[in-house]
């Protein structure tokens, strides 16, 4: 406010650039393939802190990662991410922010006639119905096994890694 006071200038007459943004350390721990301390640039996202990191680990979680700023506490998806990249600016970093990427709980196996056949984390209450929308596949929540899709038979295959295989089905139908 001091300088608009002295000076008045129309709004072509002058121009501010940015030489360099201030650096910021961010901690990452838990299941990365990378941990510890990490100076990037303060304009960075939580995401980009990620991928620094290495990523998850093949046991790491990519729906339940936190980002803790002192008591406060934000959850990160990254499928949220990957179908909406706008999503990452709701997790922008401050200085010390600290990037926890928890053990995976559910995880499902998707192979067969389907796009993208590989393992899929479930969060949630998340069941057969979320993994088949992962793929963009179209069925009715009651036929599961086969079933028809653009006129052809298609099949598939899961493959359950959970704590309880007795439970498996049972928490993907809930």
């Amino acid at each position: 406010q001091r300088f608009s006071a002295a000076y008045r200038f129309q709004q072509d007459q002058y121009a501010v650039t940015l030489q360099t943004a201030r650096a910021i350390t961010v901690n990452v721990f838990g299941e990365t393939n990378l941990r510890g301390s990490f100076n990037m640039s303060a304009l960075n996202t939580a995401f980009n802190a990620l991928s620094v990191a290495g990523g998850p680990t093949s046991q790491g979680s990519v729906r339940n990662i936190e980002l803790i700023r002192g008591k406060s506490r934000k959850k990160m998806d990254v499928y949220a991410f990957l179908s909406d990249p706008a999503f990452q600016f709701q997790f922008d970093i401050q200085q010390n922010d600290i990037l926890y990427v928890p053990m995976a709980q559910k995880i499902v196996a998707l192979e067969g006639a389907v796009k993208r056949p590989m393992k899929y984390e479930l969060a949630g209450k998340e069941g057969l119905s979320e993994l088949l929308v992962f793929n963009m596949i179209k069925v009715p929540a009651s036929i599961f096994f086969p079933f028809t899709t653009n006129g052809f038979s298609a099949y598939l295959t899961l493959i359950f890694f959970c704590k309880s295989a007795a439970n498996a089905f049972a928490d993907l139908n809930e």
